[in-house]
């Protein structure tokens, strides 16, 4: 039985460090695309005070629409450490 676990453990682990990788990669895209994100959702601070025709006024202020998919991939990755962490403390209670 043991065999067994420790194998659908190792299995688990190699499949939520996989994810932890595609996670990674999405945030590295995210942040190399901030720019298109922010024109596409918006401006997620303002500087005051600003001409209300300025970019980055609080006119043009859109509140934090612009933020929620990077808060998405950091919850995402938090979650996968969190089973990475408990998957390796599972297989350090089996004995490896």
């Amino acid at each position: 039985m043991d065999d067994q676990l420790r194998a659908s453990l190792r299995a688990k682990l190699l499949d939520a460090m996989e994810r932890r990788s595609r996670i990674e990669q999405q945030i590295q895209a995210h942040v190399d695309n901030i720019q298109d994100i922010r024109k596409a959702l918006g401006n997620p601070y303002f500087f005051h005070p600003r001409p209300a025709d300025d970019p980055e006024s609080q006119a043009r202020y859109t509140g934090y629409a612009s933020h929620e998919p990077g808060l998405q991939l950091m919850h995402a990755r938090e979650d996968v450490e969190r089973q990475i962490a408990d998957i390796l403390n599972r297989l350090t209670g089996l004995g490896l």
